[in-house]
């Protein structure tokens, strides 16, 4: 267990949202319309070779084309370019990654592998894959899918279902209740519950952690 660059997760300063598009329903659509949602104060950047603006913000097409490496990058794209993804945001000096799409065939194990080891090199943290995102609503950082707005509270939500995340989150919404962070962890390729548990304990906007493994 290690909470080594989560720090990067949890107060993020900027954000890519790799995949972001605007097809309704799509994946790197839901997330992206859930960042600017959120009100994130920092730079977000969305990177799409397939356009050129979305939503008044300049499209980079590569990852090599950011303007500098981002606290956070969310992957919204198919499995088979995670490893090159990942490497080119360790080269850049990103610390974080979440990859919002799952792993459920050989195929995107495989890539999950080779991503966690293009990684290793750069220290980039990965939570995921499969994971709901990474909430940090006093900075407005609506990073990932959540089905609501998430508003600031003193209580961190952990979990590793994103269907209860999802009920808990959507629960707490309907009666005004805030988190200070919520996790989805997903597959726990690389963070886990223990990392984030011990980054929380000593976190100050965190009066308790409710956790659902």
């Amino acid at each position: 267990m290690t909470v080594r660059n989560l720090d990067a997760l949890f107060k993020p300063r900027s954000v890519a949202v790799i995949g972001a598009s605007s097809r309704a329903g799509s994946l790197g659509a839901i997330v992206w319309q859930r960042v600017l949602a959120g009100g994130f104060a920092g730079p977000v950047w969305p990177v799409n070779p397939k356009y050129d603006a979305l939503d008044g913000h300049a499209v980079f097409g590569d990852v090599a084309d950011l303007p500098e490496a981002p606290s956070v990058a969310l992957l919204c794209t198919p499995s088979a370019v995670w490893p090159d993804i990942v490497h080119k945001l360790g080269s850049l000096g990103a610390r974080a990654a979440v990859i919002v799409g799952d792993a459920r065939s050989a195929q995107a194990s495989a890539a999950l592998n080779d991503a966690l080891v293009a990684a290793r090199p750069h220290l980039l943290r990965i939570v995921g894959p499969g994971s709901l995102g990474v909430i940090t609503p006093a900075l407005g950082a609506q990073l990932g899918a959540p089905s609501c707005t998430v508003k600031p509270g003193g209580v961190a939500w952990v979990s590793q279902s994103n269907a209860m995340t999802n009920a808990v989150l959507g629960w707490a919404d309907a009666r005004g209740l805030g988190f200070s962070h919520a996790v989805a962890l997903g597959g726990e390729a690389d963070v886990d519950a223990g990392d984030v548990l011990d980054y929380l304990a000593s976190d100050g906007a965190t009066r308790a952690i409710l956790l659902e493994l």
